[in-house]
């Protein structure tokens, strides 16, 4: 009996113990969306979950994904998303649909370092706990903006490049 109650209490703790709750409001974190799949429960389900993208698997064995920064090393249809810029807590992430058009950094390069939250599915990927299925997405920080061009009848907005604006 007494082995019977310390495990609900252990499992009572294991599940009170994410500050996300995978909604669009309060996404899971990529840290509890690795935990959420090591749990003896878990089945995969659709939720969002939060991080920076810091870059794109190349493989995974053994437990271990390597990711790169260099474009064109690596496949675009997915992305590394950590929960800090470091990698910490970095997974793989599969895109379909419009986040492959939008986030893949094979045309968008400069997305790396930005925060995003993502709906997908936690489920093994590149032989680790990662995310497939991501479809939908909304920045969290808005990607720095750091260029502006100006023409008589359009506005061009360039992302990560430093140009210095005189007002005249």
């Amino acid at each position: 009996m007494k082995k019977v109650f310390l495990s609900l209490l252990a499992l009572l703790c294991v599940s009170t113990a994410f500050a996300g709750d995978g909604t669009a409001e309060n996404p899971y974190s990529c840290a509890e969306a690795i935990a959420l799949q090591k749990a003896s429960d878990y089945s995969p389900t659709l939720v969002w979950v939060k991080g920076f993208i810091v870059g794109m698997p190349v493989q995974g064995k053994g437990g271990v994904v390597t990711f790169t920064t260099e474009i064109g090393s690596a496949n675009c249809q997915q992305i590394m998303l950590a929960d800090d810029i470091y990698g910490t807590n970095a997974m793989p992430v599969e895109l379909t649909m419009d986040a492959r058009t939008d986030l893949n950094l094979c045309e968008h390069a400069s997305y790396i370092g930005s925060k995003v939250r993502l709906r997908t599915v936690p489920q093994s990927y590149f032989a680790v706990p990662g995310a497939k299925n991501s479809s939908e997405y909304a920045w969290l920080e808005p990607i720095a903006v750091t260029g502006v061009s100006l023409n008589e009848n359009e506005v061009e907005v360039f992302v990560n490049q430093v140009i210095t604006l005189t007002a005249t």
